[in-house]
């Protein structure tokens, strides 16, 4: 992360043009260290910064805009496997679930919807290990009554 310096507070003497130009430059190199390590915000604050020193910086504007839209990306897929892993624990598919679901979290996906989710596969996991395989009593069996969420959606049909 950057320290603040000398330069950026605003009773510091005004930086001379080269000066200005060389702590941009260093601004715009920080930012994109912090853009390839995945920290995306920190990387568009850093070039925020840029921009209060020059307000017309292209290369600011563009890489703050490039930033933005791989969050919004990062996002889409997220919220994308969360619907996938939620569908696959409601056809019964755990394994299948468990993989998105976790996928989903390590690319920020919402825990809160998540972990319940995964607490529950695990709470299966263990009931397995400690009572014979679905496969070796007949499988999955259907049940009458939903399990419920904490959101009050439909968990699915399927039980041990």
């Amino acid at each position: 992360m950057i320290e603040p310096t000398p330069g950026d507070s605003p009773l510091a003497d005004p930086l001379t043009d080269a000066e200005r130009e060389a702590r941009i430059e260093q601004l715009l190199v920080s930012g994109l260290d912090e853009y390839f390590a995945g920290r995306m915000d920190h990387a568009v604050n850093v070039w925020t910064r840029v921009l209060f020193l020059d307000r017309a910086n292209d290369r600011a504007r563009a890489y703050i805009d490039r930033a933005r839209r791989a969050q919004a990306e990062r996002q889409r897929e997220s919220e994308a496997l969360m619907h996938q892993g939620l569908q696959a624990f409601d056809d019964g598919e755990v394994d299948r679930a468990r993989r998105l679901l976790t996928a989903a979290v390590e690319r920020g996906a919402p825990h809160e919807q998540a972990l319940p989710v995964l607490h529950r596969i695990g709470l299966l996991d263990v009931a397995a290990a400690t009572t014979s395989a679905p496969a070796a009593r007949g499988g999955w069996r259907r049940t009458d009554r939903p399990l419920g969420r904490a959101d009050g959606s439909r968990l699915g049909p399927w039980l041990l």
